[in-house]
């Protein structure tokens, strides 16, 4: 009985001590990298042979696939990379991670860990004493988790050896290939329990060295925590943006069709391992043979994935679209229409035509009482920002093609329609910062603006699609004096307030600058509006001319 309890102890206690050789060296990694893991997952990501390398180099380095998984998915998350950079990060980090297997299988379970662990953890953790939250610290703490898991693996080799004649696993080999796909099994919960692959990888090698496993099950096995390790990526896109899950499901489907063509190829694999190492006369080594067989079924699925990339990314790229996505895509504006100036000028200003009314009901927002979700705002600001850069590009293109006077002269318009646009999304995000501001001024309970204000602002703000309605020059005129007068009387009252509340001449500023920067959001998008419907009737007025000449 007291073998029994000294051999789980000893399994417990290794996989403890390789699990926090795991998190150590693996942060203090972090650590010593600093700054520069970011800067070269924002810089090398521009083709996807940088993209593949990045990953591959960073998660040798890390030692944690999981870590660059997720550290890609919030760069996605951040809008710094797009789907088709992430897709080849994330594959090159399913590569590196693979050096995990050989360090275990060449350095850990060939020598006496004592010799390497003991001195490890006590040079690591004297030097992350000395220099404490710095890079140096760093690497003493990574050096010191280098020393752990070796100390972590020494306990598992001695409590393998000590449980390897009494486990058999003998009915999982007979049962062929369901035994195959249930050791897989094994290996995916073994992963998405200890939350790292490296440590999974770690203790199939350790039992397999010490012939608790065979090569054949412990190549399953080492399948199947090649596939458990999407469970972190998945948890990580709990709340994110669409983009981040699209990162995570195409991480998910490269590790589905990495493991489906290493379960199929199985047995050719180790085979092929097995031959190559006999010709070169090499010692039999489970351990490295299953490290090299790790190796090998990445490097396929990612040769896999030089054809099925560009299949998935735009399969993906038309799922979990977001409300924002739904926003940012253009609606009118297509590439289709550009071999006909006529049709696609007109594109154009109905584009802009919408992109004038998401800015006009953000800014009518910003001034309810309650507030409207920061969300909200913020996710219709980017959607109208990503618009705005579609139609500057939109109108780039248009501008190489041959176009006649009107369509030029139009096309200049419109551009100016496109930065005041701009603008006004500029000062849209201006208003919402010096209300925050302001807010400390205000009573419980109190409205921060007059009614009449607030009405006449959503008048001034009363922007639709230009080019499903006529536009009235003398509506919008009244609309700017009613705003004028309103604007007026509100600073009028915010004087008085500031008067009889002993505001501080900053807090009576900030309100008076947040007033004449709404009357200039509206201003800017006012402006627009007529200039895009002096387009329209310029168009339609040389439209006509034109049918009168071919009559």
């Amino acid at each position: 009985m007291n073998g029994v309890w000294d051999t789980a102890a000893t399994t417990v206690g290794g996989l403890g001590l390789l699990l926090l050789g795991m998190s150590l060296m693996t942060d203090g990694l972090r650590i010593a990298a600093g700054r520069a893991l970011h800067r070269l997952l924002e810089r090398w990501t521009r083709t996807r042979g940088r993209g593949f390398l990045a990953g591959t180099a960073l998660t040798a380095v890390v030692q944690s696939s999981s870590a660059i998984t997720v550290a890609v998915i919030g760069f996605a998350n951040a809008g710094i990379l797009t789907l088709p950079q992430a897709a080849w990060v994330v594959f090159g980090s399913n590569l590196g991670t693979t050096t995990t297997g050989w360090i275990v299988a060449l350095v850990g379970l060939q020598f006496k860990v004592e010799a390497l662990a003991l001195p490890f953890v006590g040079a690591g953790m004297l030097l992350r004493l000395a220099r404490p939250r710095t890079r140096l610290g760093g690497a003493g703490e990574a050096v010191a988790g280098f020393g752990t898991l070796f100390l972590g693996l020494g306990y598992l080799k001695d409590a393998f050896g000590g449980i390897g004649g009494a486990v058999d696993l003998g009915a999982l080999e007979a049962a062929g290939g369901l035994g195959v796909l249930a050791g897989a099994g094994l290996g995916a919960l073994l992963t998405a329990l200890m939350q790292s692959s490296s440590a999974a990888l770690a203790v199939v090698l350790t039992a397999s060295a010490q012939g608790l496993l065979s090569p054949t099950l412990g190549a399953a096995f080492v399948v199947g925590a090649n596939l458990g390790t999407t469970s972190t990526a998945v948890l990580a896109t709990l709340g994110a943006t669409a983009l981040a899950r699209r990162v995570a499901v195409l991480h998910l489907l490269f590790n589905l069709v990495t493991a489906g063509a290493a379960l199929l190829l199985l047995v050719p694999l180790l085979a092929a391992i097995e031959a190559g190492r006999d010709a070169l006369e090499l010692a039999r080594d489970p351990a490295a043979t299953l490290a090299l067989f790790h190796t090998a079924f990445n490097g396929l699925g990612v040769v896999l994935m030089v054809p099925l990339a560009g299949v998935l990314v735009a399969g993906l790229e038309r799922r979990f679209t977001s409300r924002e996505e739904d926003l940012a895509r253009p609606r009118h504006i297509d590439p289709t229409v550009l071999p006909v100036p006529e049709v696609a000028i007109d594109a154009l200003g109905r584009e802009l035509g919408r992109t004038g009314a998401m800015i006009a009901e953000l800014s009518r927002d910003l001034l309810r009482t309650p507030k409207v979700p920061f969300s909200s705002i913020e996710d219709r600001s980017t959607a109208a920002r990503r618009l705005l850069v579609t139609i500057g590009d939109f109108a780039t293109r248009l501008s190489r093609s041959p176009l006649t006077a009107d369509v030029s002269q139009a096309l200049s318009q419109l551009l100016r329609v496109h930065e005041r646009h701009m603008t006004a999304l500029r000062m849209a995000a201006d208003v919402r910062a010096l209300r925050d501001e302001t807010e400390t001024t205000l009573e419980p309970g109190e409205a921060p603006f007059d009614p009449a204000f607030v009405a006449a602002v959503d008048e001034a703000l009363a922007t639709e699609e230009l080019l499903s309605r006529e536009f009235r020059e003398d509506r919008a005129r009244a609309a700017r004096d009613a705003l004028d007068e309103a604007r007026d009387a509100e600073r009028v009252r915010v004087l008085e307030a500031a008067r009889d509340r002993g505001w501080s001449a900053e807090d009576a500023d900030r309100r008076l600058l947040l007033i004449g920067q709404i009357r200039r959001l509206a201003n800017q998008l006012g402006k627009g509006e007529a200039a895009l419907a002096g387009v329209r009737a310029a168009l339609g007025h040389a439209t006509s001319e034109t049918a009168a000449v071919e009559g």
